[in-house]
Parts: C-alpha cells; sequence; structure tokens
C-alpha cells in the first residue's frame, strides 16, 4: 500500500457486510501507523489498514478493496458458503453418506493448513 494507489470502495449489506457492486473509485493520499486515507474529488474517508473497513465507532457501511475482482471474489465467497450451508444443513445429513462426509471434512481440513 502507497500513497497514489488507486482503491474501490463499496457500501456494505449491514446485514452480512456483503460488499456492493456499485462502488466508488479513490485515491490513497495518506496512510498512517493504523489507518490510510482515501480521497474521493474533495471528500476523504479513514479506513483501517489491517481491515480496510471505514474508521467508525459505530459499525463499518464502507470497505476499500484494491481492485473490483477483490469485489468480486468476496461476493463469490460468501455465495458459497452459504452453498456449503444449505448442503449441510442438519436436515440434508441423510442426502450424502458417511464417507462422502469424511471426503469434505478431509478436503476442507487440508485448505487450512
Amino acid at each position: 500500500m502507497i500513497v497514489g494507489t488507486k482503491v474501490c470502495v463499496s457500501d456494505l449489506d449491514t446485514n452480512n457486510k456483503l460488499p456492493n457492486l456499485q462502488y466508488k473509485n479513490g485515491t490513497i493520499t495518506k496512510i498512517g501507523r493504523k489507518y490510510f486515507t482515501v480521497d474521493f474529488g474533495g471528500h476523504s474517508m479513514e479506513f483501517v489498514k489491517e481491515t480496510h473497513y471505514e474508521k467508525t465507532v459505530y459499525s463499518p457501511n464502507k470497505r476499500a478493496y484494491f481492485t473490483e475482482k477483490e469485489i468480486l471474489d468476496e461476493i463469490e465467497l460468501h455465495e458459497r458458503f452459504n452453498e456449503l450451508r444449505v448442503l449441510l444443513d442438519y436436515r440434508n445429513k441423510d442426502k450424502y453418506s458417511l464417507h462422502q462426509y469424511k471426503k469434505a471434512i478431509e478436503i476442507l481440513r487440508a485448505g487450512s493448513d
């Protein structure tokens, strides 16, 4: 992260913190120890360096991304996670064999290393 870097700032869905595909482009103008500042041509906002969420005492409504692809990837990740939650719902437990559950757990554990 350096001064002059272009970022995309997206509003977040307040219920699940999912980014919106409509975003504003801004430029990083200042980088501090904990925060960085993004300018939108006269209006600026501060974001937390560690999380890229807006600096606020309340629940953040905006997040900075360095590419549009990051926004799309986060949306897809959320969709895939919800898909897994539906598949693994207790009411669907009899749809899969014990072997399939063991394989799925093995795959997920291997990916967390």
